[in-house]
Formats: structure tokens, sequence, C-alpha cells
């Protein structure tokens, strides 16, 4: 009986301890998916407001595959395949794999969310500071912080600006060099801000060379989300970072990491088939310079030079003439297959050379990249089209689709009329007032047609009724409705048909590098 009661209290105790063990390993598994649950914003499946379905869209309209791994393993790493960092959420990441896969010829875009990603920028010698606003308040108050940017001097040409420099964004935080050879090459203005500690702005965006490789540095993630890539020319930036990101390594596919993604690992040798093809050629140069300096040929051929041989001997002061004559005769096909062993080697050596010239990472200078490279240089008309798609309701009026239309019809009738030359090295800022200047010239030397005279003034009146991209900040804000937009998208057209080249305008067009044909 008492042996009885025992084991029914053993088995008791076993089921308690059972039961409670079970949420201890429920909760355990809680934590483990909790910690890696991925959040709303920045979602790369995600077609809603803060998601990155746009991005996505834009990589593979130009044949960019994009992968969105949960953890990454620095081992899979490939310079050949760029990073794309974008709102890490985790201040803990080890930033030395990182350096290691840029130093070795990687090339990474990083976009910092209210400094969780700090850490990465720091060692890159940047850092970061921003306006008194928490996160609480930025999700409960949208459009809390708007600003524009614009480009840094020096900087107006860049690849990655390249009708790229206008850009839009939320709520940013601003970047700061504390050493070291960063490029700044973008700075932000407020537009319709509503914090308190109103501030001027700052550097938004800083290119950084490591090594062989390259890091672009951004300061503010929203720009790439789908409620704000429409907007301004973030969806030209956007096409601009991942041309410059792919085009130098011919890569198609990158790696985006967001949100509460893991990495562990370090970078692997790069090369790791050349390296084991250096050991294997080396381990078999030994080999063979081992039979070389141990030919019995050579010994039988010249037995007054060879170690341990007939150098002690009485025969030690013959001369060399009778060791050739030896060759010539019985011993003339000793060393044959020895030279053609010395001859496969120097063949051997040169391939490696070869390949060693072909298939090691050459340079990555971005300042070297040909622009003339790519060669859709800017679409006319369907990209003021797509920006008048986008702001319809307003959101921050059509003053920014009338800048686009102003700019596109210069840039339009420069191309037409062969104007690039007198352009060059002129401030941007003044190329309509250079464009009008030289066609008044042409008219009044005679060299064009008389429908330009006569449209003349009108086109006078609308390119200066239209502010610059460089006019347009928080001091000197101009609202433009719907109406006034269609009148000054009839007016330009009017002035394109009386001209003859309204459907030439429409359609977009590719400048070769030697020439200005249009396709």
């Amino acid at each position: 009986m008492k042996q009885a009661i025992l084991l029914c209290c053993r088995w008791t105790l076993m089921l308690l301890v059972l039961c409670a063990g079970v949420p201890d390993s429920m909760a355990q598994e809680t934590t483990s998916q909790k910690k890696f649950t991925r959040q709303g914003d920045f979602d790369p499946g995600s077609s809603t407001w803060n998601g990155l379905s746009g991005l996505i869209a834009l990589a593979s309209e130009q044949g960019v595959r994009v992968e969105t791994p949960q953890i990454w393993d620095w081992r899979q790493a490939d310079i050949k395949t760029p990073l794309l960092i974008i709102a890490p959420q985790d201040e803990k990441l080890n930033v030395y794999p990182l350096l290691q896969f840029v130093k070795r010829g990687g090339r990474v875009l990083i976009a910092d969310d209210f400094g969780a990603g700090l850490p990465l920028m720091r060692a890159f010698d940047l850092d970061g500071y921003r306006s008194g606003i928490t996160k609480k308040q930025w999700r409960s108050q949208k459009d809390i912080d708007l600003h524009r940017t614009y480009p840094m001097m020096g900087h107006e040409a860049d690849f990655l600006l390249r009708q790229a420099s206008f850009l839009f964004l939320n709520v940013p935080q601003w970047l700061s060099r504390r050493s070291g050879q960063s490029q700044a090459l973008l700075r932000s203005r407020p537009y319709n801000s509503t914090l308190e500690d109103f501030d001027q702005g700052g550097h938004i965006l800083y290119r950084s060379y490591r090594g062989w490789g390259v890091a672009l540095l951004v300061s503010d993630p929203s720009l790439f989300i789908n409620h704000m890539i429409v907007y301004g020319d973030n969806r030209r930036f956007v096409k601009n970072m991942l041309r410059y990101l792919t085009t130098p390594l011919k890569a198609k596919k990158v790696v985006l990491l967001w949100g509460n993604f893991v990495w562990h690992g370090r970078p692997l040798e790069q090369n790791r088939d050349l390296l084991l093809f250096a050991s294997s050629f080396w381990e078999g140069a030994v080999e063979i310079n081992k039979e070389l300096t141990s030919l019995s040929a050579l010994y039988k051929a010249y037995p007054p030079y060879w170690p341990g041989g007939a150098m002690q001997s009485n025969k030690a002061n013959q001369p060399l003439t009778r060791s050739f004559s030896r060759i010539q005769s019985e011993k003339q096909f000793g060393l044959y297959p020895y030279i053609t062993k010395g001859a496969m080697l120097c063949i051997l050596v040169m391939a490696w050379l070869a390949w060693l010239f072909f298939y090691l990472p050459v340079s990555r200078q971005i300042g070297k990249y040909d622009p003339d490279a790519e060669k859709e240089l800017r679409v006319i008309a369907n990209r003021f089209e797509e920006q008048l798609d986008n702001y319809r309701g307003g959101y921050i009026s059509y003053l920014w689709p009338a800048i686009l239309l102003k700019e596109e019809l210069v840039a339009f009738l420069a191309e037409h009329f062969e104007l690039h030359e007198h352009l060059r090295g002129k401030d941007p800022r003044e190329w309509d007032r250079e464009v009008l200047h030289h066609l008044e010239e042409r008219v009044r030397r005679r060299e064009v047609d008389k429908a330009l005279l006569d449209i003349l003034p009108r086109l006078h009146r609308l390119i200066f009724q239209i502010p610059g991209r460089h006019q347009w900040n928080s001091l000197s804000k101009k609202n433009v409705t719907h109406k006034e937009l269609n009148v000054f998208y009839e007016e330009a057209m009017f002035c394109l048909e009386t001209l003859g080249l309204k459907e030439q305008f429409r359609q977009p067009y590719v400048r070769h590098t030697h020439g200005h044909d249009r396709r």
C-alpha cells in the first residue's frame, strides 16, 4: 500500500513538471518567433503606403531580382551582389563583417530610421541627429515634417543625382561627418513642418569609399516607401541608385535586409577557386623545380659543375667544350623532356598571370564611372505625366509637375535646336534664359523657321511663369492648381504644335554618345 502511494505521488509530480514545462517551451517558442517578427513598415511584400513594393517593382523593371532574407549569413555574401539595408532595428549588429564586405569590393546602401541604424553609420565615420520628434508622434500624425533636398556644390552632375536631386522626405534625420573622406551629396530644407523646434535641415546623403567598395548612406528611408516614392525625384533617384550599385558589377540580383533582420558569421575569402588554383599551381611549380634541379641528364652533361659528382675528381679541370660535345653526341636527347617541362611551366605561369589580370576585381572608383554608359538620359513627357498622375488630389500642390513640364520643355528645345554646346559649363538654373536667348539670336539672324518668331513671346511668358526648382523653398512657395497646370500644359503643346514638334516631344528619346539622334 505504501509503495502504491509513493508511486502515485511520483507520477503526480512528473505530471506537474510536464504541465509546468509546456508553457515554458511555448513561451520560448513564442519569444523566438517574436524575435524575428517582421514589422509592417518597409515590408517589401506590402503594397500599403508604408511598404516597399514600389521599390521592388522598379528593380524588376531594370532586370534586377531582389532577395529578402530574414536571417543573413555573411558566408553567403558575394561582392558581386549589392546589399540594401533599410531601416535596421537591431542596434547591436556587428559592423565588422559589413566593413569587410565593403573593403573587398562590395556595394551597399544603408538607410537609417529613427537612429536605430546609427552604429552602422558610425562604422563609416558618420553620426546622426534629428529634430525632437518621437516615433510615437510620427505614427500618430502624418506629414508632420516634410522636407525636400538640393545637391551640394560640386555634385550637381553626379550620376546618383542626375535628374534626381529634388527628393521629398518625411521626418528625416540628418547626418554629419565625424572624420574620414565621406562625400556629402544632398542637403535638405524644410517644406512643411509642424514641429515646434523648427530647424533648417541638414545633410541626408553621403557616399563613403572603403577599400575596393563603396557605401551609400541615407538618413531617412521614407523616400523608398510606396507613399513617398511617387513624389519629386524620389522614383528617379531609386532608379539611379539601383544602376549605381548594380551596373559596375553587372549584377542581376540585390539582397534587401530590412526591419528586424539579424546577421551572423563573417564574409568568406572571395575568389576561393582562384586561391585554390594558386595553391595547386605553387605546389606543382615546387615539384617541377625539384625535378629540374635533380636531373640525371645535367649530372651526366656537366659533371665538373654538379655538386657531389665529378667535381671532386681528377676531371674537375676538364674544359667545358668537352661536356658540350657530349651533349651534342650521345646525350643530346637527355635534356629534351626537362626542357619541355620547363616550357610548360613558363606557359602555365603566363596563363596564370593572364587569369589574374582578367579575373581579379578591378578598382571600383566610381568617380571614373562614365555616365554616358547609361543610354537612357531622361524620358520626356512620360516623366511629367507620371508625376501628374501621382499629384492628383493636390498632396503637395501641382507646382512640382509644373516645374517638371518646364524642365522637360527647355531640355527638348535645347536638344532639337542643338544648343548643348552653349549650355555646357553654364549654371543649370540659367538654362531656360540661355535657351531663350539663343533662340532669339537665331530668329534675329533668320536661321530658323518663321514659326518660331510667332510663338517666341508666348514661350518666353510660359517659361518665366513657372519657377525653377531652386526657387521653390519654404519662403517662396507658390501653389499651382490643377486648372493652372492644364493652362501651362496647353500653352506648351500649342507652341510645340506650331513648330511641328508636338508628337516628337511626347515620345521618349535616347541620346547616343556620338550624336544627338532621337528615336
